[in-house]
Formats: structure tokens, sequence, C-alpha cells
């Protein structure tokens, strides 16, 4: 098996990939829907974040709310660092066991869908390929001020609070893998069915399945105390 990180701009399309892959059967583990998880009341990640932050970030019943979250991390690089720092240790490991779960299931390679992949990312040294989804920025604008109610500053800060997407493509590792969304979505789709075939013939000699089951268990305990 092969890990391959799907990334992208906020507003890019890459959900949209994601979920065009998804229903072509491949694996995927969301970065997104786990960093929700790992702040879920009562976790470890729900009393740290709160820890730092205050009641201040939470609704009436005391779960996080991510929008008041939201307003403080995205004006104020330090706090989104701390944020970060607290977050992506527990992501990874998460990310990692479900990995390790679709390797027990035979899978020959899982997609993993990573909005804020870098090459300090902890997940980066695990990737055999990087698909990167891109569009120009008055789009990803147009696109945040009609999904989120944005105003233009708004959505300007957003995206500006992210790596560029021109960084994120310097990590693609085939052509094949940059996907071009400014286009209509039939155009996307067919890039996408192009990734999936290339992933589908790639070769990986057997020895990655034994390198990445090695590297899992030297995480195993790390796992399991999360796991508790």
């Amino acid at each position: 098996m092969f890990l391959v990180g799907l990334t992208g701009g906020i507003a890019t399309g890459k959900s949209t990939v994601s979920k065009i892959l998804s229903k072509e059967g491949c694996a995927i583990i969301d970065a997104d829907s786990i960093a929700k998880q790992v702040v879920a009341k009562h976790t470890k990640g729900w009393q740290l974040v709160r820890q730092h932050f205050g009641d201040a970030i939470c609704d009436s019943e005391g779960n996080i709310d991510r929008a008041k979250l939201g307003e403080i991390i995205f004006s104020d690089p330090t706090q989104r660092q701390r944020l970060n720092s607290i977050t992506h240790p527990l992501i990874f490991r998460r990310m990692l066991w479900e990995a390790l779960c679709n390797l027990v299931k035979g899978k020959r390679y899982v997609i993993l869908d990573i909005p804020l992949l870098s090459k300090h990312s902890p997940m980066f040294s695990f990737l055999s390929e990087i698909v990167v989804v891109h569009c120009e920025e008055d789009i990803q604008i147009e696109r945040l001020m009609q999904r989120n109610n944005y105003i233009e500053t708004e959505a300007k800060q957003r995206i500006s609070s992210q790596m560029p997407v021109k960084e994120k493509i310097s990590l693609v590792t085939n052509q094949c893998c940059l996907i071009d969304n400014n286009g209509n979505p039939s155009a996307t789709q067919n890039q996408v069915m192009k990734l999936k075939s290339y992933l589908d013939s790639s070769w990986r000699p057997e020895v990655l399945r034994c390198v990445f089951l090695s590297t899992v268990v030297l995480v195993v305990i790390s796992l399991r105390l999360y796991m508790q």
C-alpha cells in the first residue's frame, strides 16, 4: 500500500475532487473530519484547546464553536500556530491509525485529504504521491463569498492565512496529480479520472508495505494512548 496526499487552498475545489474519488471507490482519510473529532467534547484535544483559549470559544453546551475559534486564529498567526501545535499531533496519530486499518483491509493505496499539507507536515514523509487542486485566486474569493457569506476582505484574509497555492503546486509529484479546477465540473471530473487511472496503474514494490508496517509499529504506543 502507498499513501497519496490530496491538498489545495481553501475553496479551490479539493473537497469536490475528494468526493469524486470516494464515489469511485478510493479510500479517503479526511483530515478536516478528524480535526473535528479530536476536539469533540471531553476529548484530550477539547480540554487542551479550551484550556488555552478559554470558555469564550465554546457554545452554551460546552462544545467548541469553530466560528468563534476561527475569528481568533485567522486574525492572529501566533494563536493559529498554537492551535496547530495542539491539534496536529492528535490528527497525525488518528490518520496513521486509519491508514493502518486500510492496510489491514488490503487497500492498494489510501488518499489523505490534508488541506494544510506542506513539506513540514508530519505526514509528508509518508506520502508517495501528492495531488494539488488549484484555481485562480479571484475564483477562490468568489466561491468563499458565495459559500460562507464572507465579504471580500474576510475571504482574502482566509486565503492569505494559508500556504500560497503556487507553493503547494511545487509539491506535485506527477503532472496528472495537478488538478486545474478553473473550468467546468466535467473538465474537473475528466482530470480526476485520469488521476485515478494513474494511481490504479502505479506500481509500488511490496517492500513499501513492510516499511509502512514497521513505521506504524513505532507509533503504536502513542496511538493506543490516544485511543484511550
